[in-house]
């Protein structure tokens, strides 16, 4: 890119010193006419080469800003993922994270969170979100509803890699909150992680969690 700024720089002063070489000697009107266009010329040029330098500058400036946010969103996936594997660990305990959104509801207000007679509890508005996108499911709890289909899902780890499994409430629980995850994070937690991970400890999503390499935007320029 910037190549291609130097050649057409170095083509435009061409241009213009050719128009110097031309003039004749001794005919002032015709020396005044080439100055005035060489002056118009190299106005035209640094209006170019302007517009030109702001171009990149915002190029750059929004290329470090969308590396940033890709950083970001990346830490923001492994500090839910993170919470999950905690809340693995407290085993007796009831999920203390909302399936939907994975964030605490043990801080939440009563009236702003709902719990279900299995233990499971969700945000208010998590819960009437849910329903509005699955209205046969209406009254009922999302991770048991969903868990009636875990077992044509669910891969037992511990007998085909090797590694730990969980099961009972905590294991539909995990895994609705991993389907959860992955629609809110597509590009890091991937179809192949919900494949790989299914029914297995989260002790293992954090392990192989990785971030995607950034495209820069220049790279599509450059094409």
């Amino acid at each position: 890119m910037y190549l291609k700024i130097l050649i057409l720089w170095s083509s435009l002063v061409n241009v213009v010193a050719s128009k110097f070489r031309a003039a004749p000697q001794g005919s002032v009107k015709y020396s005044e006419e080439a100055q005035a266009m060489a002056l118009a010329m190299l106005c035209c040029m640094a209006a170019l080469l302007g517009l030109i330098l702001a171009v990149v500058i915002v190029c750059f400036l929004l290329d470090r800003a969308l590396s940033w946010k890709h950083q970001a969103t990346y830490y923001a996936c492994r500090r839910q993922v993170q919470k999950v594997q905690e809340e693995a660990l407290m085993k007796g305990k009831d999920l203390s994270l909302c399936p939907c959104c994975v964030e605490c509801t043990s801080n939440t207000p009563a009236q702003k969170k709902v719990k279900f007679f299995c233990g499971h509890s969700y945000h208010l508005h998590c819960i009437n979100r849910w329903f509005q996108e699955n209205p046969n499911a209406v009254g009922s709890c999302p991770v048991c509803e969903v868990g009636k289909l875990q077992q044509e899902l669910q891969k037992c780890c511990g007998n085909e890699k090797g590694e730990i499994c969980i099961d009972g409430a905590r294991d539909e629980a995990q895994t609705f909150i991993l389907h959860s995850l992955h629609r809110r994070y597509p590009t890091i937690i991937t179809e192949e992680c919900l494949e790989s991970w299914a029914g297995c400890n989260a002790e293992l999503w954090i392990t192989e969690l990785k971030c995607p390499r950034y495209t820069s935007i220049f790279k599509f320029l450059g094409n």
